[in-house]
């Protein structure tokens, strides 16, 4: 572990963490598809809103209806799948196929409801099982296998900027209130040639003739709201109250009221520093940043100007309008608004 002394200068760098016109228009497009899976409607999926490759049908499991559940039947292969948080698949024993028990398939042994249903084939049938399978009250004996639906493990522990298929369908469900978080995919298959997948203008021109909105997983990393972080959780310190964030290699500490505020001050530290630079005494309320080395400082003020990253979703949920990050290789104090040599640590 070698220590080392980062040089200073009185450089400073403002961030506007107000939704860029690109961002509003991701929260345009995910408001619009999360009230649609609210009313029981589908929503098309894709990847990215500029050159989509493929797009899913989605809704919510837990309103599958006939009629929906046969569009999804007839624009697609045929294939229905039921995400679910990870979890949830273990507590109905719902066991990986062969085969896809790694890499980013998940898909568990087929379905179909135990009771209710007869061959399991039906559109009638596969939406009883995907309801099943929303259903709060379900049990491992409530399916037989193999049956007709697939189930899909969704690892919800990720940011959403790591989000695949799966993970986007049930957060789209989960934000529309719904709470059986389960959602039904099904891969639109092309329309000019039914042995490919739909893409590109063919996914939009599909999406325009059915009405349905259009939302990409791109889209759900930009969120006003807090995303998904490994902790979360509100702490008291010394001479104030806090909120702790942590996220992949950072550690976010937003001190005292900064909700609405501008220019709030950032404090860029090693980890074992954070609680030393929060406890400063100071009456300004700051946002303390924990990092690992000294190269994390550029990686995370370059993070904080990308849209959809975490690091910019971290910082707009503590509710500051803006903040004063000192650039790489400064820090200041903010009780005596002077630079001071910071020492970081790199493992």
């Amino acid at each position: 572990m070698t220590a080392i002394d980062d040089t200073y200068t009185p450089a400073t760098m403002l961030v506007d963490l107000t939704p860029s016109d690109a961002e509003r228009r991701s929260l345009a497009r995910a408001g619009t598809a999360v009230a649609a899976i609210a009313l029981g409607h589908p929503v098309l999926l894709v990847g990215t809103e500029q050159a989509p490759t493929r797009g899913e049908i989605v809704f919510a499991a837990s309103r599958a209806a006939v009629e929906s559940t046969a569009f999804a039947v007839r624009h697609s292969s045929g294939f229905l799948q039921v995400a679910l948080p990870a979890q949830r698949c273990v507590e109905l024993g719902l066991v990986a196929q062969r085969g896809a028990d790694a890499g980013i398939l998940r898909q568990c042994v087929t379905v179909d409801a135990a009771n209710g249903v007869g061959t399991g084939i039906s559109a009638a049938d596969r939406a009883a099982t995907a309801r099943l399978l929303a259903h709060p009250d379900a049990t491992a004996e409530s399916f037989t296998r193999p049956g007709h639906v697939v189930p899909l493990r969704a690892d919800l522990h990720h940011p959403a900027s790591e989000f695949g298929f799966a993970e986007a369908a049930v957060t789209l469900v989960m934000r529309s209130g719904d709470t059986g978080a389960a959602a039904v995919l099904a891969t639109v298959i092309g329309v000019d040639n039914d042995t490919t997948l739909a893409a590109g203008h063919e996914l939009r021109e599909f999406a325009r003739d059915h009405r349905l909105p259009i939302v990409a997983i791109d889209d759900l990393a930009v969120d006003l709201c807090a995303p998904a972080f490994a902790v979360d959780t509100g702490v008291q310190l010394a001479a104030d109250a806090a909120r702790l964030m942590s996220f992949d290699e950072h550690i976010v500490l937003a001190v005292g009221d900064v909700r609405g505020a501008g220019t709030v001050p950032v404090h860029i530290v090693a980890m074992d520093r954070v609680l030393l630079e929060a406890n400063a005494h100071t009456n300004l309320p700051r946002v303390v940043v924990g990092v690992t080395e000294a190269s994390a400082r550029q990686r995370f003020l370059d993070r904080a100007l990308t849209d959809g990253d975490i690091v910019r979703a971290a910082l707009r949920a503590t509710g500051a309008r803006s903040i004063r990050a000192f650039a790489p290789g400064v820090i200041r104090s903010c009780a005596a608004h002077a630079p001071v040599p910071q020492r970081l640590l790199r493992r």
